[in-house]
């Protein structure tokens, strides 16, 4: 068997094995967990769960002929006489073989001398050998065994060990989220068959098979499951112009909910639709931008860091729409407290500012003192140049690379010490208006804690250095004491370096908004 065909029967059997296990449940599973062939896998399931009394059709055997001519590996031919695949041997009789895993083989010459292409078969190549007789010319090698011995190899892996390994670190689960999933939309995509276009007449005649249906697309909008509402809407595009009770369609139930994946499938709609159904009004007479006014869910803030960025989300959110919306959208007033959305927006967002600036103060605070103690600390060192503590010791010479090193770290670390002292001045100085949350405050927040962290990391090359400069000869303490000495700039960026990660990708990288097109909304014109 050559190399390309080998390769090719392992990747059937992990194809066929694969379509095994996302073909059991979960009672159905632990009966092959652990088997690596997909046929033992078969054979385990036919014998755990055949019924009793019934026999299953006798199934088409291959068996193996040896091309001894040309010193090729074995070619195969149906055998219909029995279960077991039989192979000729060199004098034309038949001896029978077991069989094995399925597999791909290259082409066998019939009785004519024509090739003929064999079929999908069963071959157990783990038993198969090539006799070689040096009178016959015949190949006798255990190169099959071998071949075979290396495919059960990841055999040996599996058990107890790996199991526990996977539960460990969480891939067992990933394996059954992903595997409910695919099962799941298999489902989903059989249920949207029905809700075609050519058969809502007759579903739309069951009001409570439309409710069911609506209530459904909602409640999807409301938790972000945006694959469900694609599949849907691919099938009938003019579900998108429901409404709830309230008098609200789907994109503003994302906008309540702040699913922007929800949202993004907006962009499905031309651009005449979309300006209409950025107008359209619940019957509180809300549009599109009032309903960011209300206060979004805890489910959504709970996922953001400190009412800062919260606050910087909310108005990421109010600009994208505010950018789509019309003018008339902006001065638009709503019935229950006759506002515009900018004012219905500010009103509802105000403990929010207000928690956002304590937090911001507050770290600032934390940090101004920080960035003070560094400052003091270098302007003194500056000026207090180590020495060695030997008399007529070694000359200056010889450690005035570390005494360089003493200099520029000292100078990189009394410079962004100041800096960062500054910037943190700024936060506590600014206004704290709502639009300061989107840029201003977060830049000077994230340059302030870089330009901190940089000296904090230079105040302590300082310190190595000088321990180096006075002890010249006692490298093992100057060493140790390096090293212990990284412990609290270790904790400090431990506490610290998150908050500003997270801030620099809210800032800079984070794109709430996609306008890549889902699925077209062709649903004629909405009205307003």
């Amino acid at each position: 068997m050559r190399p390309s065909l080998r390769l090719g029967v392992r990747e059937k059997n992990a194809e066929a094995l694969h379509a095994i296990h996302i073909s059991c449940g979960e009672d159905i599973f632990p009966f092959i967990r652990g088997i690596d062939t997909a046929k033992a896998a078969w054979n385990t399931l036919e014998k755990k769960l055949k019924p009793a009394g019934v026999r299953l059709p006798k199934r088409e055997v291959i068996s193996i002929k040896s091309s001894v001519k040309r010193g090729e590996g074995p070619s195969l031919t149906k055998d219909n006489k029995g279960d077991v695949p039989t192979e000729a041997n060199g004098k034309g009789k038949p001896t029978p073989k077991p069989h094995a895993v399925s597999g791909d083989v290259h082409p066998e010459e019939d009785g004519k001398g024509k090739p003929t292409h064999a079929p999908h078969t069963i071959v157990d190549v783990s038993t198969y050998q090539v006799d070689k007789d040096k009178k016959s010319g015949v190949v006798r090698s255990d190169y099959f065994k071998s071949c075979c011995w290396i495919w059960n190899v990841p055999a040996m892996f599996q058990g107890s060990i790996i199991e526990y390994f996977c539960k460990i670190f969480g891939i067992s689960r990933i394996y059954e989220m992903k595997v409910n999933h695919f099962r799941v939309h298999e489902i989903l995509v059989y249920m949207c068959k029905v809700l075609t276009t050519e058969m809502k007449k007759e579903l739309w005649e069951d009001n409570k098979q439309t409710e069911f249906v609506e209530a459904a697309m909602f409640q999807a909008a409301e938790r972000g499951l945006v694959e469900f509402l694609i599949e849907i809407l691919k099938v009938n595009p003019y579900l998108a112009k429901i409404k709830n009770k309230k008098g609200q369609n789907l994109f503003q139930v994302a906008v309540e909910c702040r699913q922007a994946e929800v949202f993004n499938l907006i962009h499905g709609f031309n651009q005449d639709n979309r300006k209409a159904c950025m107008s359209m009004k619940d019957v509180d007479d809300n549009n599109m931008l009032h309903m960011m006014g209300i206060s979004s869910p805890s489910s959504q803030t709970n996922r953001i860091r400190g009412a800062a960025l919260q606050m910087q989300n909310e108005l990421q959110w109010f600009k994208e729409l505010e950018r789509m919306a019309s003018p008339e959208d902006l001065e638009a007033e709503n019935d229950t407290l006759d506002m515009t959305p900018r004012e219905f927006f500010s009103k509802n967002h105000t403990e929010l500012v207000k928690e956002g600036e304590k937090s911001m103060k507050d770290t600032a605070t934390s940090c101004t003192v920080v960035g003070a103690l560094i400052v003091t600390m270098m302007f003194a060192a500056a000026f207090t140049l180590p020495t060695p503590l030997e008399d007529n010791s070694t000359p200056p010479l010889l450690y005035r690379r570390a005494f360089r090193v003493f200099i520029i770290a000292d100078a990189i670390s009394l410079f962004t010490s100041t800096t960062s002292v500054v910037l943190f001045l700024g936060i506590l100085t600014s206004r704290y208006a709502e639009d300061d949350f989107l840029i201003s405050l977060p830049q000077k927040m994230i340059l302030g804690l870089l330009t901190l962290f940089l000296s904090v990391a230079a105040m302590v090359i300082v310190f190595a250095s000088a321990l180096f400069i006075i002890l010249p000869s006692d490298t093992w303490i100057a060493l140790p004491t390096t090293l212990l000495a990284g412990i609290p700039i270790a904790s400090f960026i431990w506490m610290q370096f998150p908050f500003l990660v997270e801030i620099f990708y809210s800032t800079y990288i984070r794109r709430l908004f996609d306008k890549k097109v889902h699925v077209k909304l062709n649903v004629g014109k909405l009205v307003r």
